[in-house]
């Protein structure tokens, strides 16, 4: 009880139920443990962002890149950890071949349980029903650098996609005040609405995550703003798409696997590679990139932070440059994705999400410090409680040994 108390306190639900709902949920993959997660949610309001391809002949959704603002966590099969399947199993009949990007979250705005990521297919249908006209054309794809961000992306009708990474610098996650800031320095250089991706592709176990006020917040909201200010007003070019795909058997890999759209934008090829798995091993990107250099002009790598792969190794899996045959695995969707082009409308949204329900600001620090603080504590408890007891079972026998005597 008194190990227990400050959980309690804090939370309202007992550590030892919390532990055994999580080896529940390793071994029979029980969701209990999201009671816990409920009882501690709240309640906010995050954009979700898409990129939406149809085939300009007959208007049929060829694929799409959908960027969600939720973070894909914690672990295992819980909350939003494995979102890339959910919404794979919900649109993949509906808008083609599926990518999914990593938007700026942190672990403060993991979903509470899995069903909450029904919200995100229902904004996805909404714009699939949405029968506002696409473009046919869009600006090429430029690279800007300022400062350690490398930003790059198209701006189709006016709306922007901006992607960016720091590699080879490792980094964890982009907090969301950072991604909406660097979305409205889009705005302000003439961007009509903006989809910020944090590619999330190059991390060791030294890598932080970036928050409002870091060097590198202040990098990102400005090489957003530099990349619409030079593609507002830029030409525009007839646009073709094409998608590939390789499954693959990976423990760091999610069911997505590998996935490309391929683009020829005015004779510029491109090649976004999304890979479904918790970011790449600091080097990798580099190294897929060079890969692909004979096939396309540019490229990125990015990933879907997916968390079901972070059951092993101590929470940490990136997808890693020892895989056997990850180079080559992404080589082959790239060369798939560029034989399938074919002519194409885009159309980039941006919409809102109300009422999903998060853990929320700095609750996983605040569950982390007390379960910290109650474990130093139970240390010298558990010391003082077994000295009190083994003293008293001596003098108990003690006594029964004297009362036989």
């Amino acid at each position: 009880k008194v190990i227990d108390a400050p959980i309690r306190q804090a939370f309202g639900f007992s550590l030892f139920d919390l532990i055994s709902s999580f080896y529940d949920h390793i071994t029979s993959n029980s969701f209990s443990m999201e009671r816990f997660f409920q009882s501690m949610g709240q309640s906010v309001s995050v954009p979700t962002g898409h990129l939406l391809f149809r085939e300009k002949k007959t208007g049929e959704p060829k694929g799409m890149l959908l960027v969600p603002y939720i973070h894909p966590g914690p672990i295992g099969n819980l909350g939003a950890s494995n979102v890339t399947r959910l919404l794979e199993d919900n649109l993949s009949g509906e808008v083609g071949c599926l990518l999914v990007a990593h938007g700026s979250c942190t672990h403060d705005l993991n979903p509470t349980s899995a069903s909450e990521t029904a919200k995100l297919v229902h904004a996805a249908r909404e714009l699939l029903a949405d029968s506002s006209p696409a473009s046919s054309t869009c600006t090429k794809f430029r690279r800007v650098t300022f400062g350690a961000a490398h930003v790059s992306g198209i701006m189709v009708d006016d709306s922007l996609l901006a992607i960016n990474t720091f590699s080879p610098l490792p980094t964890e996650d982009v907090e969301l005040g950072v991604g909406l800031a660097a979305m409205e320095a889009g705005k302000r250089w003439g961007a009509r609405q903006v989809i910020f991706i944090d590619a999330h592709n190059s991390f060791n176990e030294q890598a932080k995550p970036v928050h409002a006020g870091d060097s590198l917040s202040y990098d990102i909201i400005s090489g957003v703003g530099k990349l619409a200010r030079e593609l507002s007003g830029s030409p525009t070019y007839p646009l073709k798409v094409g998608f590939g795909e390789k499954r693959r058997e990976d423990e760091s890999l999610g069911p997505l696997g590998i996935r490309v759209c391929a683009m020829e934008i005015g004779g510029q090829k491109v090649a976004l590679v999304s890979v479904d798995g918790n970011n790449l091993e600091a080097g990798l990107r580099e190294r897929l990139m060079e890969r692909l250099s004979p096939l396309v002009d540019d490229c990125e790598i990015m990933t879907s932070d997916n968390h079901s792969v972070n059951l092993v190794r101590g929470g940490f899996n990136p997808v890693a440059i020892r895989s056997e045959g990850i180079i080559e695995d992404v080589e082959e969707a790239t060369r798939i994705a560029l034989s399938g082009l074919s002519e194409a409308t885009a159309r980039i949204d941006l919409r809102m999400i109300s009422d999903i329900s998060v853990f929320g600001p700095g609750r996983i620090g605040e569950m982390v410090t007390t379960i910290n603080s109650t474990s130093s504590m139970s240390k010298g408890f558990t010391i003082v409680a077994l000295t009190a007891a083994i003293a008293l079972c001596i003098l108990i026998f003690v006594v029964i040994g004297s009362g036989v005597a």
